[in-house]
């Protein structure tokens, strides 16, 4: 029988609410809408990300050999990648983010999977317990990070490349030529923190729909201040998705 609450070290009691999923934060985060979860859920169900979740196998099958490992899933969001990966091999699961709405998306997945409502400044996970950390198109959290990661435990970031979207972003700038992304910043600080590992690059386009365009541009922060009904989104037949996959460990 699944356990019904939590209790912390200092005896504080965190019930499991009917959706199946923990709250460990007492204000509502509004960052992001129900809608665009709603969203990025659809496009993740359509298979477009599937490349990066084998991806992300390979890498955790070839660096930890431990045969039942605990993965963490920071910002998490609506659930798809964690609930995908390692689907044929034991594994243990947790997945957290701020967003009661992604949560809430998360928890309705089949699964024997922990998810929390929390922040990534203060991860409910006792300190070295996790073996692989995910931490996919998200901030990161290094010295929380850090703590909870075992002995050799491995850290995967996944950063936007520098193609990522970019038939929407010359959209959401209604034609102009947009200033060129750069995850160099990005890329640098996870250096300052993590020994490198290794990194795969994966950069792709997929054929969309006039349903599944609408997803795209709702489900990113690209069109955040933007009106996305009014964009030509019957020009987005197509969409690159590029992604650079950094894995490392901490000293």
């Amino acid at each position: 029988m699944r356990q019904s609450s939590l209790i912390c070290k200092k005896g504080h009691c965190f019930d499991l609410a009917k959706q199946g999923y923990v709250n460990f934060q007492a204000a509502r985060d509004a960052t992001y809408s129900k809608e665009l979860f709603r969203s990025r859920q659809a496009v993740y169900e359509a298979g477009f990300y599937n490349p990066l979740i084998a991806a992300l196998e390979d890498i955790i099958k070839e660096h930890i050999k431990k045969p039942t490992p605990l993965i963490l899933d920071a910002g998490c969001g609506e659930g798809y990648f964690l609930s995908r990966i390692l689907q044929d091999q034991p594994a243990g699961k947790i997945g957290f983010d701020i967003s009661r709405d992604a949560i809430r998306l998360a928890a309705s997945k089949p699964g024997d999977i922990l998810w929390m409502v929390a922040d990534i400044n203060n991860i409910p996970v006792k300190n070295g317990t996790v073996d692989v950390m995910l931490d996919i198109l998200t901030p990161a959290s290094y010295a929380e990070f850090d703590r909870v990661l075992t002995k050799g435990g491995l850290l995967i970031k996944v950063l936007p490349g520098a193609d990522y979207l970019k038939e929407l972003r010359v959209l959401a700038h209604r034609g102009e030529q947009s200033e060129e992304y750069s995850n160099e910043k990005t890329r640098d600080y996870f250096l300052c923190h993590v020994k490198l590992v290794g990194e795969k690059n994966l950069c792709y386009q997929v054929n969309l729909s006039d349903a599944l365009a609408l997803d795209f541009a709702r489900m990113t922060p690209l069109t955040e201040h933007i009106e996305v009904d009014s964009l030509p989104l019957d020009k987005l037949s197509c969409i690159t998705i590029s992604l650079d996959i950094l894995f490392g460990r901490f000293s």
